[in-house]
């Protein structure tokens, strides 16, 4: 069982990898993608009430706990318990979605979005390792996309970033060369590649070597081979 729950956290991985690849080579030309963002759920091993104080009244994520609140949002969505860590805009979004894909929250669904995740890893370290609360890599996934308002105060200054950072001048265009394009490109996949780093995680990673073994005509014949072993003279 184990190894089956090491291999699934692995293809978990590589998929979210490939996703991630594919998807940042799709983007390169297309429309600023901070109108729209990737909302997640995060499924956790337990919630004790640690995890319920950190989430519901840390410093961490107490930005946009009032920020929803201030909108009529509700962060604990009634009779699941279930955390939502989104901007006010997004939460009909967030809803839709549940009610959609009849999911079956508990008191230890975290649903936030991608923008407000390092604010959530940091609210679940300020958690003692003794009480075991541990995110399940296998299952998180994208619930939804939802826009996001510019004028926000995130929204605001990652609009100014992106607009400041793909201002060209004609001239500037007509100059830039192909290494200085494929450049810019390979520097806006790397920082797409560092946004999602809190959200993979590498365990129980092995660098092994493999051994080298001398030709079956070069040492003396052994009957162990015939029975499917291999000749310890070869090693």
């Amino acid at each position: 069982t184990e190894l089956l729950c090491e291999q699934a956290d692995h293809d978990w991985a590589d998929n979210v990898s490939f996703l991630i690849s594919r998807g940042a080579e799709e983007d390169f030309e297309a429309a600023p993608e901070y109108l729209d963002e990737p909302i997640f759920l995060y499924p956790y091993k337990r919630a004790p009430a640690e995890f319920m104080d950190a989430l519901l009244q840390g410093p961490e994520l107490q930005r946009v706990r009032e920020a929803l609140g201030a909108a009529g949002h509700n962060f604990v969505l009634p009779g699941t318990a279930a955390k939502v860590f989104v901007w006010p805009e997004q939460f009909p979004v967030v809803l839709r979605a549940v009610e959609d894909q009849r999911l079956e929250l508990k008191a230890s669904h975290v649903i936030v979005a991608k923008s407000l995740l390092p604010e959530l890893e940091a609210s679940i370290a300020t958690i003692p390792s003794s009480r075991n609360v541990r995110v399940k890599a296998a299952g998180i996934f994208c619930l939804a996309c939802a826009p996001r308002d510019s004028q926000t105060e995130y929204g605001h200054h990652e609009a100014e970033h992106h607009e400041a950072k793909g201002k060209r001048s004609p001239e500037q265009q007509g100059n830039e060369t192909e290494l200085e394009a494929t450049k810019r490109r390979l520097d806006a996949h790397a920082q797409h590649v560092e946004e999602w780093k809190h959200v993979l995680e590498v365990q129980r990673t092995f660098l092994c070597e493999a051994r080298c073994l001398r030709s079956q005509t070069s040492v003396t014949q052994s009957t162990t081979e015939a029975h499917g072993g291999m000749n310890p003279r070869r090693a």
